[in-house]
């Protein structure tokens, strides 16, 4: 059966799942459907997409394919989240853009690569040989450490844990406020109320930290919060945009950074000769080199951080030539265009040497996006994974008892579901590679697990 768009209808029973986990979700519909799939509701659509093709469309025109957020009752937090990026589009989205880009762009990172170092050493100057930390915990320490600092200039960070714990109360729900605008999902009117009510308490937080940075605020700091504030009080930003940026861009800063960290020192303590291969060519520069930088991409296309990334169609456009009427939601599946074989053979081996000489075309590989609302944070996020990631590698070599469990939480981010234990041992000692369980080997074939991995439920 196919839709007015030309393609087909999706069965309603493949949805049950995808809220909770849209990297299985969606490769699921991939794998029934191809690459397009609509599934109506009422006058409305949802049509979910998959490759470079798709990508394409819907980055390289914004001005059809529109960011947009769950609805909020007026006065309430998430209308004022609505007012950062993540909920602006045209020349408001750009003015915001513009502002904020200074302290983001590639030499203001760069100058002030040496306090990013001093931060990753003070966080790993607490591990200890012999000791068990769980990984994926302190990778959200890291990345909020550092966030806090370099973005947001706080020199006293001590509620990190409690704005971490947050945020992910407000984003567990997010996809299903979201989607269930217009696809046949249940969404109680108790599970909009408690969605609404985290939104509620992560503005505390949010608001907390604006004050801050507010009474600390001197002439001539350069973070991204010191920005925001001078802006609002020129007059150029109001007390909602500054709230709706912050949640922005603390949330993006650190929940996809904390997981890509911790994805790629995984993959790596699963391929120790790839890792030994890529710290030999990094030297002794903190920045790693091409054989770090290389084993972070080829992280980033197995795991991408963002899973999903969702559009509405503000007037009438074409997706992988097939008509979209105005309204219409498209979801592209950032994991599914990343494991398509057509663009990376073998896609779900973790192969770094991939990425020795011409890449795949600019859309095949989107960890952040692509075209004009590409992701801002993307060399900021980059160099904190070349200066974490052989800072880890020098020290330790990190050792999962056997049978550990690595399951995916996936809905906007994938990250690691739960704890992580990982033993710290010295980093010359010999390789010991023990089999993992869990839903990590559906995503990725990792060495000692046989054959092919399952694909993704």
């Amino acid at each position: 059966m196919a839709t007015g768009t030309g393609m087909p209808t999706g069965d309603e029973a493949l949805l049950h799942d995808l809220c909770d986990d849209t990297v299985g979700g969606t490769a699921r519909l991939h794998r029934r459907y191809g690459p397009a799939v609509a599934f109506p509701k009422g006058s409305q659509q949802t049509v979910f997409v998959a490759g470079p093709a798709a990508a394409r469309d819907l980055f390289a025109d914004p001005d059809t394919f529109h960011i947009y957020g769950a609805p909020g009752p007026r006065n309430s937090a998430q209308r004022r989240y609505a007012l950062g990026l993540f909920g602006l589009n045209g020349p408001k989205q750009v003015e915001h853009r513009r502002l904020l880009m200074p302290p983001l762009s590639r030499p203001a990172v760069e100058a002030r690569a040496g306090e990013m170092e001093a931060l990753v050493d003070r966080t790993l100057a607490g591990w200890r040989i012999g000791r068990t930390v769980d990984l994926a915990a302190e990778m959200r320490q890291l990345a909020l450490g550092v966030t806090g600092r370099l973005l947001f200039g706080l020199e006293d960070f001590s509620d990190a844990a409690a704005v971490a714990g947050a945020i992910q109360g407000y984003l567990d729900d997010l996809v299903r406020v979201v989607l269930a605008q217009t696809l046949p999902i249940e969404l109680s009117v108790e599970r909009y109320q408690d969605w609404l009510a985290a939104g509620d308490r992560l503005e505390i937080r949010l608001r907390h930290l604006i004050q801050t940075r507010r009474e600390t605020l001197v002439d001539g700091q350069d973070d991204l919060m010191a920005h925001l504030l001078r802006a609002e009080a020129a007059g150029r930003l109001t007390d909602g945009e500054v709230v709706g940026e912050v949640q922005t861009l603390l949330n993006a800063a650190y929940q996809t950074t904390a997981a890509a960290l911790t994805w790629t020192l995984l993959l790596l303590a699963q391929h120790p000769a790839v890792a030994r291969a890529a710290l030999a060519g990094a030297g002794p520069d903190p920045a790693g080199g091409p054989g770090v930088e290389r084993a972070v991409k080829e992280s980033l296309r197995l795991l991408p951080p963002v899973a999903i990334v969702s559009r509405r169609v503000a007037r009438p456009g074409v997706v992988m030539g097939h008509p979209v009427p105005t309204g219409s939601v498209v979801v592209l599946s950032v994991y599914v265009t990343h494991h398509l074989p057509e663009s990376f053979p073998d896609p779900e081996r973790f192969d770094p040497g991939r990425w020795v000489g011409p890449g795949p075309g600019p859309y095949a590989y989107v960890p952040f996006g692509s075209g004009a609302r590409m992701c801002m944070g993307a060399a900021f996020a980059m160099r904190l994974f070349r200066v974490a990631v052989p800072a880890v590698l020098r020290r330790f070599r990190l050792a999962f008892a056997p049978g550990t469990r690595v399951d995916r939480h996936s809905t906007l981010t994938l990250n690691v579901r739960g704890a992580l234990p990982v033993t710290l041992l010295p980093p010359d000692g010999p390789d010991v590679v023990v089999p993992l369980t869990g839903t990590i080997h559906e995503m990725v074939r990792l060495p000692g697990a046989g054959a092919a991995p399952a694909k993704a439920a």
